[in-house]
């Protein structure tokens, strides 16, 4: 399934004092780096077997201080500005020829300091070389892991809680590393290592930068770096909602926690939308129905099948404001490109029909049938041509923005190559060919006996349950109460068989009642009195 490219956000916003590195309080700053590996990064195979090259791509910025050149103690808990502890970018999937999809992932990391004897330029000198050198050695590191290292490979096989996973039948090959890259124990247990790895490779570069810009006075009392830490999330994990970010620092005894959030948002919302543009019937037969409606004697009624050619038209929209580059149809596992037919297999009619129309569906037994179809833009029109029954198939529609991998490749594929090389929306494409309803006289029956039901509800209940006094006295408000009644149980049987007939004459008595409390022509407690009699019966 292809991941969604999505708009991320990593925010670093509470620094947490738990013990400074002075006695007296210290004088923090950050740096800080925003990262991503994705279709942007990735570049072409440099090696046979081909292996692809994980470029990295950092974001940085922002002023470095916390709190200003003032000192910070124990228990505190400060801000951090947003202009300096957040980090916002694009994440786009990227469809590789040998492994599927990659989801991407995208990180923070930061480096904590407690100011000293630093200049502003000495310092900014160091946090230059930081910017420079950070993505060039992580992505060093993350090609060694793609080509294969144990160190890396037992950290993407561990769980959760750091246990040893069995290992893969076929081994740890490049497809199962790109894989276990999208979930989010492995990364956890990938970062850490890491994490290690990559400050080894950076601490040199930046401590040069340092002494080529040092005064001989700086040399005394050099600012401390109380250590680094990153945290790094997939596609999904960004996608799924709100990421708690814990980064902990605890050189030359010092103890600091910094905390943030990270999430994403999609970038692109398809959905796919249906209408039914047109709908004509012609008679296709007939049949006579003997039955009876509640206790009514039985009666002669006539059954009718319409024959009804149907179009319906499917539309992708995107509710984020985009615009698809191409779309591609599927129905059932076969292509609809352009415009043609296609066969279908239809079901029969009595799997929709019941009751007393039940005899004349059995004579149309479903089989086979033509669909027409024109694509055109993103939408894509359906019609039955041929056939008596019903289609009960799915539609898939196939959506590609700029940017994407092409849906029509210049190599063959098959539907479901199709389908995995887009967004993927899926609807039930539904198409009745032939409808059998009864005639007036068996509907006007039903209407005559969803309303004596009503009636006999709306009698027994206010001579039963008059709390007024004599039992088989009417209510005081009987004739308004019939009215309302009699009104409300209209809409509600004439609904044509979706509303069940002992349901009918208790809504539409709780709405009547509903009605009087509110003009106050019941009490209270008649109110509750009829409440309870509708709940019981």
């Amino acid at each position: 399934m292809r991941p969604p490219e999505i708009d991320a956000a990593l925010s670093l916003t509470q620094l947490v004092v738990n013990e400074t590195e002075d006695s007296g309080g210290d004088e923090p700053y950050l740096w800080v780096l925003g990262f991503k590996v994705d279709a942007d990064t990735i570049g072409a195979p440099s090696t046979n077997p081909p292996l692809p090259t994980l470029n990295v791509a950092t974001m940085g910025g922002g002023i470095p201080w916390v709190v200003g050149n003032n000192s910070v103690d124990n228990g505190q808990v400060w801000p951090i500005p947003s202009a300096l502890g957040t980090r916002a970018f694009r994440l786009k999937p990227k469809l590789l020829d040998f492994g599927g999809w990659f989801g991407g992932f995208a990180g923070i990391v930061c480096l904590l300091w407690d100011q000293d004897s630093f200049s502003p330029t000495t310092s900014e000198a160091g946090h230059k070389a930081f910017e420079k050198v950070f993505g060039s050695s992580l992505a060093d590191q993350l090609n060694v892991m793609l080509a294969g290292d144990p160190d890396y490979d037992a950290a993407l096989n561990r769980d959760v809680n750091g246990n040893p996973l069995p290992v893969p039948v076929d081994g740890f090959g490049l497809q199962w590393r790109i894989g276990r890259l999208g979930d989010s124990a492995a990364l956890k247990n990938l970062t850490k290592v890491l994490r290690d790895r990559v400050k080894d490779a950076i601490t040199g570069p930046i401590k040069d930068a340092i002494k080529d810009e040092m005064d001989w006075d700086e040399y005394f009392d050099p600012d401390d770096l109380l250590g680094v830490d990153a945290a790094v999330f997939s596609n999904d994990q960004l996608r799924a909602g709100a990421n708690a970010i814990s980064l902990t620092y605890t050189d030359d005894e010092s103890n600091y926690e910094i905390r943030g959030t990270a999430h994403g948002t999609r970038v692109h919302r398809p959905q796919l939308l249906s209408s039914v543009l047109s709908s004509t019937g012609t008679f296709a037969g007939s049949a006579q129905v003997v039955t009876h409606v509640c206790r009514f004697p039985e009666t002669t009624y006539t059954a009718t099948a319409t024959r009804l050619v149907t179009t319906q038209r499917f539309s992708v929209v995107d509710l984020s404001g985009g615009s698809p580059n191409q779309v591609r149809w599927v129905l059932d596992g076969v292509l609809l490109d352009g415009a043609g037919t296609v066969p279908v297999t239809l079901a029969p009619v009595s799997s929709v029909s019941k009751g007393p129309t039940a005899d004349l569906a059995a004579t149309f037994p479903g089989g086979a049938g033509v669909i027409g179809f024109s694509a055109s833009g993103s939408s894509m029109d359906i019609t039955n041509l041929s056939g008596d029954g019903v289609l009960a198939g799915t539609l898939t529609a196939v959506v590609a923005y700029p940017g994407d991998p092409t849906l029509s490749p210049g190599f063959p594929v098959t539907p479901v190559d199709v389908i995995g090389r887009g967004y993927a929306l899926e609807t039930d494409a539904s198409i009745v060919t032939l409808q059998i309803a009864m005639d007036q006289h068996f509907i006007d029956d039903l209407t005559k006996c969803l309303r004596s039901i009503a009636q006999a509800d709306l009698e027994y209940i206010p001579r039963t349950f008059n709390p007024r006094g004599d039992p088989d006295a009417p209510h005081p408000n009987w004739k308004e109460l019939q009215q309302i009644a009699y009104e409300q149980q209209v809409l509600f049987s004439l609904a044509q068989g979706k509303t069940t007939t002992s349901d009918v004459g208790q809504v539409a008595l709780k709405e009547a009642a509903q009605r009087l409390l509110a003009v106050n022509a019941v009490s209270p407690a008649e109110f509750r009195t009829i409440s309870q009699r509708i709940a019981v019966h």
